[in-house]
């Protein structure tokens, strides 16, 4: 990473701890009740959180889990939370009351909260979550989408729990029997409340983002709106009606389960063709371990990645041929020390590979011993790039060589493969050593 960006992260770290700073100023009255409020009262009604651990406690097993697999620690996902409560929450409630103020002074009793109001908190917390996850995700220079879904998740529950704590206070302070009633009331919502908006959203930035194309984008754009124009129905008197807000809540969690339903990460990339098999504009690809009945497609992919060597280096390698035969590929799928693993499509016809090698150090007495993941090749089908496929397989081999108690994943790019040197450090790869030549 450059100077002039971790120049760029450190100046939005500073931004998000005074915004967390302010906020929390904010958010102080959330907690307390008048000067004649008594400690009993307190107590009764901070029992009332309580419940609300219905929903958090399933939600953190299941973030903390998939974080594992995404490359999420649990101290950032805390902070996610930590931003959607102190950041987040506090703002959209200022912007709220800014909003409601200026609308009734001109727009006088034809001034209809139960619409207008709900119009603009549908648009005004969902850009809100939206920014803080924009911002983490910088600042955290994450890049994969299960990462983004994370984070988004993690900063909604954030508004969420906050949300829901001064619903209960407001009410339990001003009538302590209210306070449960009010608690049940916000746990029966919780299904398809912010931490479901907050995922949907962070999807449709990240195919703004990361996806190329315009049809990306406008999906992205797409995915947006449709949580903001859930949220307003949502708030409004229609979100009343039991059959509505079914409609609403499953609008919103439907999306969630089924990016969550695609392996390492949800593939999007534009529909292509050319290559043995055109795909479809959302690809799910599963990662396995090679088969003797994936070798045709091992030996097609090991021709594609020969013809691009030959045309950077015809000088070492011999166009028409593959790196490895039919036996040495059968011999190599039962070896464990050597594992190939492949991306394989709806039908399980493989996509792309990579072939691994488990290597131990050191090469000498003066460096420390451990073990290494050498990616020997890492291959997509020409009709499947642009799908986050190499992605996935990247992703996976680095799950791989944690549970194989490896200390690095490395490989070799030839200079002059641009595009490989390009996607290896988007998937964060550093430059270890070079080798040079001197041709005689």
């Amino acid at each position: 990473m450059n100077e002039k960006k971790q120049r760029r992260q450190l100046i939005v770290t500073g931004v998000l701890i005074l915004l967390a700073g302010l906020g929390i100023l904010i958010n102080e009255t959330d907690f307390m009740g008048s000067s004649h409020t008594k400690v009993l009262q307190y107590l009764e009604v901070y029992s009332a959180f309580l419940p609300l651990l219905i929903y958090i406690v399933p939600f953190g097993i299941f973030v903390k889990q998939i974080g594992a697999k995404g490359e999420m620690s649990s101290r950032e996902l805390l902070m996610a939370v930590f931003c959607g409560a102190f950041i987040t929450s506090p703002f959209a409630g200022e912007v709220n009351d800014s909003f409601d103020n200026l609308m009734k002074s001109m727009m006088g009793h034809s001034y209809s909260e139960a619409w207008m109001g709900s119009l603009e908190a549908g648009i005004a917390e969902e850009l809100l979550k939206l920014g803080t996850t924009a911002l983490l995700v910088y600042v955290w220079n994450r890049k994969t989408f299960r990462q983004y879904l994370l984070i988004g998740m993690c900063v909604g529950m954030g508004f969420q729990i906050e949300e829901d704590i001064s619903y209960i206070t407001e009410s339990g302070f001003k009538n302590v029997n209210d306070a449960f009633p009010t608690a049940l009331d916000r746990i029966s919502g919780a299904l398809g409340s912010h931490w479901c908006y907050a995922a949907v959203t962070a999807a449709g930035l990240y195919l703004i983002v990361r996806a190329s194309g315009r049809n990306h984008r406008r999906k992205g754009i797409g995915w947006i709106l449709l949580v903001m124009a859930d949220h307003f129905l949502y708030d409004s008197p229609i979100g009343n009606i039991n059959l509505f807000n079914a409609v609403l809540t499953a609008a919103v969690v439907l999306p969630v389960v089924i990016f969550f339903r695609s392996p390492e990460v949800y593939a999007a990339g534009t529909s292509e063709t050319g290559g043995t098999r055109k795909m479809n504009s959302y690809t799910r690809v599963k990662i396995r371990r090679a088969e003797d009945k994936d070798i045709p497609a091992l030996l097609g992919l090991l021709n594609q990645v020969l013809e691009i060597h030959a045309g950077i280096r015809p000088d070492i390698f011999i166009p028409g041929t593959t790196k490895y035969t039919v036996d040495e590929l059968r011999e190599m799928l039962q070896d464990d020390k050597k594992p190939v693993y492949v991306a394989a499509d709806g039908q399980d016809h493989c996509v792309g590979y990579a072939f691994c090698q488990m290597r131990e150090q050191p090469f000498s007495n003066n460096m420390v011993p451990f073990t290494s993941l050498f990616i020997d090749d890492l291959c997509v089908d020409q009709s499947a790039r642009g799908r986050h496929v190499g992605e996935a397989l990247f992703e996976h081999v680095k799950q791989e060589a944690k549970k194989m108690g490896c200390y690095e994943v490395t490989l070799n790019v030839w200079a002059g493969n641009t595009s490989a040197e390009k996607f290896y450090e988007k998937m964060g790869m550093k430059t270890k050593e070079s080798q040079l030549e001197y041709i005689l």
